[in-house]
């Protein structure tokens, strides 16, 4: 859509062009009538390029590649390596912001349904080009354990790439997770058994954690190194 944009603005300024002349003539005074016309087409197209994306969300879908991704998501932790975690799934939602820029809210759960930690992007999430992958540095806290947890907070960096898996880092801590996808739709609610919700409804805690509860009996155990899950405390995400 950017392309058919500037492709417009092209057209148009020869539309510019033509007119001017067949009005004022090849004179100096219609060459810069002509001028300031074309280089204030160029600008008004490229002024909406950048400032309809932001305030439109019809727009952004259009014009910035980068919305196909926002939305609710849930991330499956597929496999767990170098230690054990008690971090099953999470529940996650980007969002566009006033800024222009996107950041993350998610909280993960455990196999119970239970909700183990909180986080968020820290900072901006890096997008590719097609806007179907994202990476991005994250920061949590663990909210198991009775708060008696001494160093309840993390950090790291997950990626998402454009066929549905990813990787979630632990800086400091030796863990790294293999995650998988899905994008929450009304259907996929609907394949929980709670249809009567949508999307946007999980944004609120008690609603959120009714379908975590239920997603969470849909799940099989988690093995990791032949072992299954057990009830440890882990990490942030």
């Amino acid at each position: 859509m950017p392309i058919l944009f500037r492709a417009f603005s092209t057209v148009a300024t020869v539309i510019i062009a033509v007119a001017v002349s067949a009005t004022i003539g090849e004179s100096a005074t219609g060459k810069v009538w002509a001028a300031i016309l074309i280089a204030a087409v160029i600008a008004a197209v490229e002024w909406l390029l950048i400032w309809t994306p932001k305030h439109s969300a019809v727009a952004r879908k259009l014009l910035d590649p980068r919305a196909k991704m926002v939305g609710i998501w849930v991330q499956n932790v597929d496999r767990v390596f170098h230690g054990q975690e008690d971090n099953r799934f999470s529940i996650f939602w980007l969002d566009h912001q006033d800024s222009g820029d996107y950041d993350i809210n998610g909280f993960a759960y455990n196999p119970e349904g239970v909700e183990h930690a909180r986080w968020w992007s820290d900072g901006i999430p890096e997008f590719g080009k097609d806007g179907r992958s994202m990476t991005y540095r994250w920061k949590g806290t663990v909210m198991e354990n009775g708060g008696n947890d001494d160093s309840p907070d993390r950090t790291g960096v997950a990626s998402m790439t454009d066929g549905g898996t990813g990787r979630v880092e632990h800086v400091g801590m030796n863990l790294d997770l293999e995650v998988s996808f899905e994008r929450v739709t009304t259907k996929w609610l609907e394949g929980i058994g709670l249809g009567q919700y949508k999307p946007d409804d999980l944004k609120k805690k008690g609603i959120r954690d009714t379908v975590a509860s239920a997603y969470a009996r849909s799940l099989p155990p988690l093995a990791i190194r032949g072992v299954e899950r057990g009830s440890q405390a882990g990490t942030a995400r």
